[in-house]
């Protein structure tokens, strides 16, 4: 059917093997002659629901995915301190439209341990829960994103330099980069759970990148509430939500245009 190949291995032995990651089939054969020798366990993507946040496919311009923190990527940014004796070092860190700063104040004799242990400590303290850490190795000053997909952004960092981001180089670290839009509903190519009807994992789909689309929401939303949406935690993951909290991201391109209540809401979506 255009989703599986076979391709012989040896004299005795054939693999079977999806054309699609995260495509899984069932094998079966009719008079005993054929054993399965191994399998794949684990090959089975989650489904998208009409409705959910569809994120891209690597090398792929037209299947989709399931908007989940498991597709996509934590950021990392390192910073190098460059060691000077008594200067006020203040890092600054937006987390969904939000700016955390720690600070810490050098001494006559500083060096990078104390610099990057005392912004370590800090920062920790002004980050929300699932958010950013702060860590360090005695030399650099490590943030990480605590939720894949949710990004940050470094607004100050003085007597820094960012030796490297991963941020800049992987579109999966950031929700807002990796999204391809909203799920549509489909009559002609739709694969249906005991639930919902839902697209197969790594499909082609139609999506809706810009203008007006009716979601499933968490909770009743207001006219141009920012819009969030849910990678990991409790709820259903891909759908949306109209305030910030554990498992969310914010979708800056996104805003909440009507509540029609019954857990539906429009979103205006600009992918």
């Amino acid at each position: 059917n255009g989703d599986v190949v076979a391709l012989g291995t040896a004299a005795t032995t054939f693999t079977i093997t999806s054309l699609i990651a995260g495509r899984a089939f069932d094998f079966a054969e009719s008079d005993s002659n054929l054993t399965s020798a191994a399998t794949t366990a684990d090959d089975d993507a989650d489904p998208i629901p009409f409705g959910a946040l569809v994120l891209g496919v690597t090398g792929q311009d037209k299947q989709g995915q399931r908007a989940t923190a498991a597709n996509l990527a934590a950021q990392v940014m390192v910073l190098t301190p460059t060691a000077t004796n008594s200067v006020r070092y203040e890092v600054t860190v937006e987390v969904d439209g939000t700016a955390y700063t720690g600070v810490y104040d050098g001494d006559g004799s500083a060096i990078a341990q104390e610099i990057v242990e005392g912004l370590v400590a800090d920062l920790n303290t002004a980050f929300p829960a699932e958010s950013v850490l702060a860590s360090e190795d005695n030399s650099v000053l490590t943030l990480t994103s605590e939720l894949a997909g949710k990004t940050f952004r470094l607004l100050q960092a003085n007597d820094f330099v960012v030796t490297s981001d991963t941020g800049e180089t992987d579109p999966l670290t950031d929700v807002n980069k990796a999204a391809r839009g909203i799920a549509l509903a489909c009559d002609t190519f739709e694969q249906t759970d005991p639930d919902e009807a839902t697209y197969p994992a790594n499909s082609i789909m139609s999506v809706r990148e810009l203008g007006p689309v009716v979601v499933e929401v968490e909770a009743a939303v207001t006219w141009k509430s920012p819009v969030y949406v849910r990678l990991s935690g409790t709820g259903d993951t891909a759908k949306f939500a109209g305030a910030a909290g554990t498992g969310l991201a914010r979708l800056t391109g996104a805003k909440f245009v009507k509540n029609l209540g019954s857990g539906l809401a429009v979103l205006q979506a600009n992918f």
